[in-house]
């Protein structure tokens, strides 16, 4: 099994923990990124799902799912 998804495997992406995702390509729309994550240890609890369509390279589709992931882990108050 061949996983493309890097947000799993590069050592940029080691703090977050990636629970789901789905990468593609269509050409309508270029590199697209669904993927479900939450902080790495021990903020389990502020899992999130980000959506990225039109992303102009696959990198470029990661860096853009893991910078939205960090700006809503800082922006929100995610206390109950």
């Amino acid at each position: 099994i061949k996983n493309t998804n890097k947000l799993l495997t590069e050592p940029p992406y080691d703090d977050v923990y990636v629970t789901g995702g789905k990468t593609g390509f269509l050409y309508e729309s270029r590199y697209n990124l669904v993927t479900q994550m939450r902080p790495s240890l021990p903020e389990r609890d502020l899992e999130l799902m980000v959506v990225v369509f039109g992303a102009s390279t696959k990198d470029a589709s990661f860096e853009s799912a893991h910078r939205l992931a960090k700006w809503a882990w800082l922006a929100y108050d995610w206390t109950p």
